[in-house]
């Protein structure tokens, strides 16, 4: 395990400088691909909680009170 994060550690980097070094519109088109990737899946967490929340609440009504 400890060598895959590290092989996958290092290509990052490696594609970082790339991007970096290289500017512009493709740094652009990454970043707005990363920040669209890390934005689904905060929606996905967010909506997979307020079910899981839904859930236990009807739970609660139904048994408990």
């Amino acid at each position: 395990m400890f060598k895959t994060r590290l092989l996958s550690g290092i290509v990052l980097v490696i594609a970082a400088l790339v991007l970096i070094i290289t500017g512009g519109d493709v740094l652009f088109i990454s970043t707005l691909v990363l920040s669209y990737i890390g934005l689904f899946e905060l929606y996905r967490i967010s909506v997979s909680r307020r079910l899981y929340r839904e859930y236990w609440g009807m739970w609660l009504q139904r048994y408990i009170i």
